[in-house]
């Protein structure tokens, strides 16, 4: 039912954005993401928040190192460069958009 895209690098499941489902949420997409090599770069977007987590594995993430369990968010950045991904890693990864028209729990906890 989710698509499955795969290269030489990764394997990336689509389970929102592109499938049949919908969400009355500001989400762009969400994805789980397999890595079948030790390096892999995305683009990212300054109009979006990236958040990641990790599934499974371990890799470096724009030069700081993260594990299994591990929750990473990224916004204003213009590329996610992973290196020294150890072998079936995994990632967990929701795009919104950076301004989603409304206060986020996080704005109203920490800001």
């Amino acid at each position: 039912i989710f698509p499955v895209y795969k290269d030489e690098e990764s394997e990336t499941k689509v389970l929102f954005g592109g499938t049949p489902f919908t969400m009355e949420s500001k989400v762009d997409y969400i994805q789980v993401v397999t890595f079948l090599t030790d390096n892999k770069s995305y683009p990212l977007k300054n109009d979006a928040v990236y958040s990641v987590f990790v599934l499974t594995g371990s890799m470096d993430m724009n030069g700081n190192p993260t594990r299994k369990g591990d929750f990473i968010v990224l916004s204003n950045e213009d590329l996610l460069d992973l290196t020294a991904i150890t072998t079936s890693s995994k990632l967990f990864i929701i795009k919104t958009p950076l301004d989603p028209g409304f206060k986020t729990y996080a704005e109203m906890m920490w800001r």
